[in-house]
């Protein structure tokens, strides 16, 4: 491998007095990795990176040079006025294939102005095409960070692809392409099951390896995060509504008819809608994972089920059943796939699908042995890095990794034969009727004007359905859920410094905060936020609704101005319902005086902080290090008493 060190001289040299063409390549900031924490840089969809004050981290961009020649590196960034830093950029080759191993370390140094500057890297020469990796790196500074970063910028013959859009990233979107096998199925024949298994070779987080996609959802596991493993089922609604579910009518919905034992159930929008059910299980990378999926007819109806082969209990499980309405009774459209649905598109995600089987309705069972290929990629792809194959009875698949691989759109896979259908299908029964409807269905109108911001309406409709004979007990009490959080929200909110000193106690999310930023939509008190929860509005964790609480999507940082005039700060940290993961820290005068250990899932951690003398209370989430994927924390209970 060649490597170069190269010192830039006159250092935050203006890129336009060294630039030999008049048209360089940006390439935002927001669309580079941050490693190896994935979010150890604060890196703002269509902004830039922010906060940037540890030099373990690096900021790093991949993409493919198709240009040789010179090329020049610099950066669009901001420093405060008098601040130095210096900074070391990498450009290594990553395809062995090409033989592209180039390897560059250009290093600069600058004394910032306060507003955006240019800083130089110097020119290097670019021999081989192909995929590189370009890391910039914190050496050194005299201020609280590295700057905040708003543009790589590429100048030179080996950038000229990059100019016209082809070879880099250049959106928000960071994540991998997601690539599909789609089975061949006996024609004019009614399948009443589907039957597969997946075996994951890699983990990365954020990765979903589908096992059974069909016309009426899709079954399969994820990695949620570094310490969190999932196996999903999901139904769509029989509707055209695209984001919400409070927009589908409740004829419309599919309906939860029976879940297994630990076994999460409930909505999800955003890509479509429809009916979500997953398991907690931490299966094993390298082992084998069974997954069953049957239809049957009830009425006009038909009842979808995923059954999920527990190799740890050596059974057959029940993750959930679903009742779809107008829905013919027979499965269409048996495909795998993988899929990255966060941001860390550099790792290299690879599952093999073998096995596959299809039962028709007089029972008998057939090996679909030919596949075809497809991949979400538009017609010219920025990257190329996805394969797919077969290995004797097994189909595989591949994304990430940053190489060039040889898989087109369309291209047809066959494998032989297994001859080994499943006949170990001891599986649980069904209920024969749906249960009774839970309280959030039965007051869908309420809170469907809720979630439009419609108070008063949300109200009136709230007292209709709990006034109806036969109302549960559940109903009543979230119906006066829904008038407390239809009330109009006070026009101005008292700081906590500003409390009289009569009052021993008050909820922090009664009171002003000094500023706010959250990972994702805004800050929202004593209620959730719908709009990226996907949830009804009201806070709540698995098992409990809440009244008072502080919704912040992670990351997060929500300040206050407590004055010195408060001793203690309790709360409740946890996740509104169907949340990943998330850290809790309490901060007082900038002094760190609280960190949770991960909070995922259903837990929650119990915080009791003494804030003596604290001026400036800071309330931040941390991602798990898995990204801020449905990172909804919630700061429940928040209360200051004196």
């Amino acid at each position: 491998m060649q490597t170069k060190i190269l010192t830039a001289l006159g250092a935050c040299v203006a890129l336009s007095s060294c630039a030999a063409y008049a048209e360089p390549a940006n390439i935002p900031a927001f669309t580079a990795m941050s490693e190896p924490k994935l979010d150890g840089i604060d890196v703002r969809e269509g902004d830039g990176a922010y906060g940037w004050d540890d030099k373990t981290q690096s900021l790093v961009w991949y993409g493919d040079l198709r240009d040789t020649g010179a090329l020049q590196a610099a950066l669009k960034m901001t420093l405060p006025a008098g601040a130095s830093a210096s900074w070391r950029l990498s450009i290594r080759g990553l395809n062995p294939d090409s033989a592209n191993g180039q390897n560059f370390i250009l290093t600069t140094k600058g004394t910032g102005t306060g507003a955006e500057q240019t800083v130089d890297f110097g020119t290097v020469n670019i021999t081989k095409p192909g995929f590189y990796r370009i890391a910039l790196e914190g050496v050194e500074k005299s201020g609280a960070t590295f700057g905040d970063i708003k543009t790589l910028v590429l100048d030179g013959p080996a950038a000229a692809t990059i100019v016209s859009k082809q070879g880099f990233n250049l959106t928000h979107w960071r994540g991998q392409t997601s690539v599909h096998l789609t089975y061949q199925l006996p024609k004019e024949e009614t399948v009443t099951a589907f039957y597969n298994e997946v075996t994951a070779q890699t983990n990365p987080s954020s990765s979903y390896y589908c096992a059974i996609g069909f016309g009426g959802g899709y079954f399969g596991m994820q990695v949620t995060s570094p310490v969190q493993r999932r196996v999903i089922f999901s139904v769509w609604d029989n509707a055209t509504e695209g984001m919400s579910r409070d927009k589908v009518e409740e004829k419309d919905r599919s309906g939860l008819l029976a879940k297994g034992d630990k076994v999460f159930a409930g909505g999800f929008g955003g890509e479509g809608t429809g009916g979500h059910s997953h398991l907690k299980f931490d299966w094993n990378t390298g082992e084998k994972q069974r997954f069953l999926v049957t239809v049957k007819p009830d009425g006009d109806a038909s009842i979808f089920a995923g059954y999920f082969y527990r190799n740890d209990l050596k059974k057959w499980t029940l993750i959930s059943a679903w009742r779809r309405p107008r829905t013919e009774a027979k499965l269409t459209g048996f495909y795998s796939f993988i899929e990255d649905f966060a941001h860390n598109a550099q790792a290299t995600r690879r599952a093999s699908f073998g096995n596959a089987w299809v039962r028709t309705a007089d029972g008998k069972w057939s090996e679909p042995l030919t596949a075809r290929f497809t991949r979400t990629a538009g017609k010219e792809p920025v990257r190329r890095d996805w394969e797919a194959g077969t290995d004797k009875d097994q189909f595989w698949m591949q994304i990430g990794g940053y190489i060039d691989r040889n898989t087109e759109y369309g291209d047809l896979f066959t494998r032989e034969k297994s001859n080994r259908p499943p006949t170990d299908l001891e599986l649980p029964p069904l209920p024969d009727k749906m249960p009774p409807m839970a309280p959030e269905v039965t007051l869908a109108p309420a809170l469907k004007l809720l979630a439009q911001n419609n108070g008063a309406e949300a109200i009136q409709s709230a007292r209709a359905l709990a006034a109806v004979p036969g109302a549960s007990p559940e109903v009543k009490a979230m119906a006066l859920d829904i008038e407390r959080l239809g009330a109009p929200e006070p026009k101005s909110y008292l700081s906590p410094a500003n409390v009289s000193a009569a009052s021993k106690s008050a909820f922090l999310s009664d009171l002003a905060w000094t500023s706010a930023q959250v990972g994702y939509g805004r800050p929202t008190r004593n209620r959730a936020l719908t709009e990226n929860s996907g949830d009804f509005p009201l806070l709540r964790t698995e098992e409990k609704v809440y009244e008072k609480g502080i919704f912040a999507h992670a990351k997060s940082r929500i300040v206050f101005d407590l004055g010195g005039k408060w001793k203690r700060f309790s709360a409740l940290g946890g996740l509104q319902r169907g949340g990943n993961s998330v850290v809790f820290v309490v901060k007082g005068d900038g002094k760190e005086l609280y960190r949770s250990p991960l909070v995922q899932g259903e837990d929650t951690r119990e915080l009791q902080v003494n804030v003596s003398g604290v001026k400036t209370l800071e309330l931040i989430t941390e991602d798990g290090g898995d990204g801020i994927g449905t990172d909804w924390s919630v700061w429940f209970d928040p209360k200051l008493t004196r």
